[in-house]
């Protein structure tokens, strides 16, 4: 017979109650005031570890934790001093659903969502115009602007995407169109900066930071054309490496770890500056279009 059993009672009965006496023994220990970032998750209302960081908002049903998040996960966000307000392991639809639903990406989706609109608006205006390379110019800009924050949205739209693989897809899709919104700014840059010599355009685009360095070297800065436009450039360029500081920096979020995850954080005010980003290029061109009539700089005196 089992040793259990040697007090006289059954199996069973013995079993269930040294179990029983073994939980009242036991000594939980202590909640940890730091971040759990180890590979054993804490528990689901266990939020003594983040809460502190979290700004003081009611905790919202379906929102995590940073430390409620996958291993994976886990890692990729931990730096980002954003601890709560994640909305993981969603289908598609759920995906979708997140445009009206509050979490840390709503900002980010609606920031870019709404340009886009915005965009398309424009992109429809243009028929009304007088057809020329100015217009499709502007035509160029603006699918590319649409196209850059379309893929933004998308990226924040299905971050929580429970196929990593979709997720991931969705990264590598914001990188791809961002890439060519930054393009149609160069084409806006490459039309007007060589407007008086379009042959230079041919092929130029392997060669950008070529053609930027012939640019300013060898252009009569002197016209109303081509001051217009390098202050243009010039504030571009400001306000892009400004936008890189704050986001990879992570400002202002690092100075108040926990607070902003909502609104106000480094990713929200690069999204800001990309929005005026493409909407500058856009002005830029009518800008220019009007400085071109009346200055005519390719004429000779």
């Amino acid at each position: 017979m089992d040793g259990w059993a040697h007090d006289g009672l059954g199996d069973g009965a013995t079993t269930a109650r040294k179990r029983e006496a073994g939980r009242d023994n036991v000594q939980h220990l202590p909640p940890s005031n730091g971040p759990h970032y180890g590979s054993t998750p804490p528990a689901r209302n266990d939020y003594t570890g983040v809460r502190g960081r979290v700004s003081a908002l009611p905790v919202r049903p379906g929102l995590l934790t940073a430390d409620e998040l996958s291993p994976t996960l886990r890692e990729e966000v931990q730096r980002a001093y954003i601890y709560y307000g994640y909305r993981v392991n969603l289908t598609t639809w759920e995906c979708i659903k997140g445009l009206f639903a509050l979490s840390n990406e709503t900002v980010n989706i609606w920031s870019h969502l709404l340009p886009t609109v915005y965009f398309v608006v424009l992109l429809a205006k243009e028929g009304s115009q007088e057809e020329g390379y100015a217009r499709n110019v502007r035509l160029a800009q603006e699918i590319c602007a649409i196209i850059g924050l379309f893929g933004s949205t998308l990226c924040h739209l299905m971050w929580g995407h429970k196929c990593d693989k979709v997720r991931r897809a969705f990264l590598a899709t914001d990188v791809a169109t961002f890439c060519i919104a930054v393009m149609g700014s160069y084409i806006v840059f490459l039309h007007y900066g060589f407007y008086c010599i379009p042959a230079a355009c041919v092929g130029s685009f392997p060669f950008i930071s070529i053609f930027h360095l012939f640019l300013v070297l060898c252009t009569d800065w002197d016209t109303l054309h081509m001051t217009t436009l390098l202050r243009i450039l010039v504030n571009a360029y400001l306000a892009g490496v400004v936008a890189m500081a704050f986001y990879g920096l992570h400002i202002p979020e690092r100075f108040f770890p926990g607070k902003l995850w909502f609104a106000g954080y480094s990713h929200h005010w690069w999204h800001l500056v990309a929005t005026l980003y493409q909407l500058g290029w856009y002005y830029a061109c009518w800008e220019l279009d009007d400085v071109i009539q009346r200055e005519s700089p390719c004429l000779e005196s």
